[in-house]
């Protein structure tokens, strides 16, 4: 087990011991307020809790400090395994950096490592690529310097060969076979040449990835010994910051403990000043009851005389309510008798210029309850629906000639003939309403 793993269950451990304590303090204050006399008021029913929301306060702030160093323990690790797979990485060691990457994962927390996560990972991708190309640069540089030996080689061919078909005509066997003799040494001696510079280009071209590769190899030493010494400085950090809080947890303790023994002799003391202060609520609160009853009986008494007294203004003003909704039903009633018994007509009138005229009766109800009346009316032809509507005010309905009868003006005029007009009484209703 790592040194970390072990401060981390250290820490764990701790927290369920201040939990298990926090319990018992809850549990003593519980049990000091059971063993006190139970008030009589319910005013503060939460008294007995208070002290235990105090004694549990002090350790819950520890929970918490436990808890941010646990996750302060889980970002050291994060960004070793973080730094350790970017070196990996720089060193093209791709499982160390897969390893790496997987034991961070366990570690990350929130979106920034996440996104640290994905920096890491696409490092690694670039790296891959990178020596990929590296490697087809070199494959191809190769191909190609073999490419321009065959054709030197083919291009010299070519040019004996040229030679030899110009010389058959002129030169004797002999001195064809020394001049074959000749070209073959020539192309020999050539491809020699062309050999010996084939394998110094080869040899430069590995010299150069020799000496790269020991550039690459001294920079990842530079590079790994610079991350020793990092790692060495953080883990001595490290190791200061845990020797400083193993240093301060302890002092905290010491604490804790001092703040937990003035605790229990306050609560003590809280206890005795609860019980004393219950057996005054308790006589108070008997004094108060004696008074509560007295004012609540006098209050019955004025109760029971306003309720008489409502109950009474309540029947008044229902016989009141009664007797307008009776007024009302009745003006309603006598107003329709009205308007089924109206008959009403249009005629035109001497000195009337051909207006047409709406006269009619109305039939005389008793006893009378509306004396003045509006009779709202409908004027139209045959076959029309729209036609003319009017209202014929305080309309007495005594005759229907124009001298004694009431002679309302039919504004606008209807387009038939005065005897084809239908006037029908659509509403009768009070004047002024």
């Amino acid at each position: 087990m790592s040194y970390q793993q072990l401060c981390r269950a250290a820490v764990l451990i701790g927290s369920m011991l201040l939990a298990v304590h926090v319990e018992a303090i809850a549990d003593d204050a519980g049990a000091a307020g059971a063993r006190s006399p139970k008030p009589a008021r319910k005013a503060k029913p939460d008294d007995a809790a208070g002290n235990t929301r105090k004694a549990a306060a002090l350790p819950d702030d520890s929970l918490l400090q436990m808890t941010q160093q646990l996750d302060q323990l889980d970002k050291m690790d994060f960004d070793a395994a973080i730094e350790e797979a970017n070196a990996c990485t720089r060193n093209r060691n791709y499982t160390c950096t897969e390893k790496q990457l997987a034991k961070a994962a366990k570690f990350a927390r929130g979106a920034q490592d996440k996104h640290i996560m994905q920096l890491a990972q696409q490092s690694l991708a670039a790296e891959k690529q990178r020596e990929a190309e590296e490697r087809r640069r070199r494959r191809e540089e190769e191909e190609r310097l073999a490419r321009e030996e065959e054709e030197r080689r083919e291009a010299e061919w070519r040019e004996a060969r040229r030679r030899r078909e110009a010389e058959d005509d002129d030169d004797s066997g002999a001195s064809i076979g020394a001049a074959i003799l000749q070209g073959l040494a020539k192309s020999q001696a050539d491809a020699a040449q062309l050999t010996s510079i084939h394998n110094n280009m080869v040899r430069n071209l590995n010299a150069q990835v020799a000496q790269r590769q020991r550039e690459q190899a001294e920079q990842r030493t530079r590079e790994i010994e610079q991350q020793n010494r990092e790692r060495r400085q953080r883990e001595e950090e490290l190791r200061e910051r845990r020797e400083a809080q193993q240093r301060n947890e302890q002092l905290r303790l010491a604490q804790l403990d001092q703040q937990r023994s003035a605790q229990q002799r306050e609560q003590e003391r809280t206890a005795q000043q609860e019980r004393e202060r219950v057996q005054r609520e308790q006589e108070r609160v008997r004094r108060e009851a004696e008074l509560a009853q007295q004012a609540r009986e006098q209050a019955m008494r004025k109760e029971e005389e306003r309720q008489k007294r409502e109950r009474e203004r309540a029947e008044q003003l229902a016989a009141k309510e009664a007797e307008k909704a009776a007024a009302a039903r009745s003006r309603r009633d006598y107003l329709q008798t009205v308007l089924r018994g109206t008959r009403l007509l249009a005629r035109k009138c001497p000195g009337g210029d051909g207006m047409y005229y709406l006269v009619g009766k109305r039939p005389s109800v008793k006893p009378e309850v509306v004396s003045c009346m509006d009779v709202h009316y409908h004027a139209y032809c045959p076959g029309q629906t729209v036609g003319t509507r009017g209202v014929a005010k305080n309309f007495l309905g005594a005759s229907t000639d124009c001298y004694f009868g009431d002679a309302v003006t039919i504004d606008p005029k209807p387009a038939c003939a005065v005897d084809q007009v239908r006037v029908e009484a659509t509403e009768v209703r009070e004047c002024g309403e």
